[in-house]
């Protein structure tokens, strides 16, 4: 499957899927946080998997999303790893160790019954006042990437440079595509 990063994209998609060719593809904007855009990944990858001629539907979004959260915080992962309504530190050190947004987390726990109605509202709660609905504190600060790129890119025969002009592109897009982007902290 290839992935592509659109760069510089102003529109209010943050990501698309579609075969082309017997190839699937995997498109994103890349505005979310890394754990964010794992989610947003494995979302597109369930369309593609359960959905891969269907238009965009309520349902299939739906299912995409429940087949992200399975795929990435396994069902029996809560149970395993979490107790009965846990708490903050315990989710925090949950949603670190399978590389997901705190918001996701604390959604996932709750979906498999592993925390009350009033816990989650609760967790939501503090998550919220602590920045988490809209970035991720103490979150990943790289995307993942492919080992490939490293392999090309590390050659002394093979540059980032040489891929690009192969290419037909610019270094610098190479570079996002090649997903070489650090994110710092402002």
């Amino acid at each position: 499957m290839r992935g592509v990063y659109l760069t510089g994209v102003r529109s209010p998609v943050d990501a698309f899927s579609l075969w082309d060719d017997g190839r699937p593809y995997i498109f994103t904007a890349r505005r979310r946080s890394p754990e964010g855009e794992r989610f947003t990944l494995a979302h597109e990858l369930g369309r593609l998997v359960m959905h891969p001629n269907d238009p965009t539907t309520p349902e299939a979004e739906s299912e995409a999303d429940a087949f992200a959260a399975e795929f990435l915080i396994p069902h029996t992962a809560c149970f395993e790893y979490l107790p009965y309504n846990p708490s903050l530190e315990r989710l925090l050190e949950f949603k670190t160790a399978f590389r997901v947004s705190a918001i996701a987390a604390a959604r996932r726990v709750h979906e498999v019954g592993r925390c009350s109605d009033w816990h989650y509202t609760e967790l939501n709660r503090i998550l919220t006042l602590r920045g988490f609905r809209s970035a991720e504190p103490g979150g990943r600060t790289f995307y993942e990437r492919s080992r490939v790129f490293d392999t090309i890119a590390g050659n002394d025969k093979y540059s980032l440079h040489d891929m690009a002009t192969e290419l037909g592109l610019p270094t610098e897009l190479a570079r996002s595509f090649a997903l070489q982007i650090r994110l710092s902290v402002v």
